[in-house]
């Protein structure tokens, strides 16, 4: 009975011992809450560190003006990569200039860091954030690189924008060509040898209208925003092959107007380009872009002032326009073409290697590259 009683009593001086490391690791430790997390100041125990703050690694880099290497991150539903890019200034340098999380889009940041632009890409007409940003520029290439089309919001400068807008909606309907085909003209030969017709009906001013039309609403000054010797060189660099200038439209979609199907590759188109200059467009006013590579998720996109989408031609590189139920669809359409050194043959063979090569193909790739330019 005695020995019982003595080791009760040290029983008892165990958990008067337990009681006061508890209240030590209290004292010692208050940052340490019940789920496993530290302050900011200690590491994390059970979760992962917090991607806002990066690794202490990163923020020595980004201190140092140093940057990471760009983390790619997986999307299970296909969900376009969004980059948002403000005034760079604003930007910490921690993976290539951004934060970016699981989801793929990113965040920016106060900072004091700075990245410098290319001042050989500096235009009068587009925002600097998108066209002189060594980040967003390589972006762009990696995406049209891999045949990822390329959607980029507030693309030109705003006053820029607004001029071409007022510009295209002024133009007489007089001035307007209509474009209409039923199916049995304009037949388009397919790699394959087959040749197929497209329908649509909507108005156009162009090379095709009348000098009269052209000299009066400035589609030579307009072709310059795309085909002057600067942006040449720039449309070079995005897919590192040469291009020349090629065609580019004025176009109007009026309620009941669209395009069906625009073939994938015709030659010697490079890139295509749509600036879009439409104003108050919603989900039901129709018009949207639609992007129907057989080979990766459709994607239809309602009209947007101010937004420039890019993709390299390919034999997949399918697309429309829907039926506009209400308002006026205004843009700017065109194509860079291969240089007359590039042979048909040549040109046929690399639009069946691009198209291969896309990874939009694949089924948890993102199939576009969007960039956001914040005022």
């Amino acid at each position: 009975k005695q020995k019982a009683k003595d080791d009760d009593d040290d029983d008892d001086d165990d958990d008067d011992d337990d009681d006061d490391d508890d209240d030590d690791d209290k004292e010692a430790g208050k940052g340490k809450s019940g789920n496993g997390k530290t302050d900011k100041s200690g590491d994390t125990a059970g979760s992962a560190p917090s991607t806002d703050k990066g690794t202490e690694e990163e923020q020595n880099g980004a201190a140092n003006g140093e940057t990471a290497e760009p983390q790619q991150t997986e999307s299970t539903d296909a969900a376009p990569v969004l980059i948002h890019t403000k005034r760079v200034s604003e930007f910490e340098c921690e993976v290539k200039g951004f934060d970016v999380d699981s989801s793929g889009r990113t965040r920016g940041k106060s900072s004091e860091s700075v990245i410098s632009f290319d001042e050989g890409r500096k235009s009068d007409v587009w925002n600097d954030e998108w066209l002189s940003n060594p980040i967003t520029f390589s972006a762009i290439q990696e995406a049209l690189a891999n045949g990822r089309p390329v959607i980029i919001r507030n693309a030109a400068r705003a006053e820029v924008a607004e001029k071409w807008h007022k510009r295209l909606a002024e133009i007489a309907k007089k001035d307007w060509s209509i474009a209409e085909a039923d199916g049995s003209q304009d037949l388009i030969e397919l790699p394959d040898g087959h040749k197929v017709g497209t329908t649509y009906r909507f108005c156009y001013l162009d090379e095709r209208s009348s000098q009269e039309a052209q000299a009066k609403y400035g589609h030579a000054e307009a072709k310059s925003i795309f085909f002057s010797e600067n942006m040449l060189r720039i449309a070079s660099e995005f897919t590192d092959v040469p291009v020349k200038a090629g065609t580019m439209s004025f176009l109007r979609f009026d309620p009941g107007d669209f395009k069906q199907s625009d073939a994938g590759a015709v030659y010697p188109q490079s890139i295509g380009f749509v600036w879009q200059l439409s104003k108050n467009f919603t989900t039901s006013s129709g018009g949207q872009f639609f992007w129907q590579d057989p080979f990766s998720p459709h994607y239809s996109f309602t009209p947007e002032f101010n937004t420039l989408f890019l993709f390299r031609v390919d034999n997949d590189s399918v697309h429309s326009v829907f039926h506009v139920a209400r308002g006026t669809r205004l843009s700017m359409n065109g194509w860079y073409h291969y240089p007359d050194s590039y042979e048909k043959e040549q040109v046929q063979t690399l639009y069946a290697e691009y198209s291969q090569s896309a990874t939009r193909r694949h089924e948890n790739a993102w199939p576009f590259q969007h960039i956001v330019v914040r005022e």
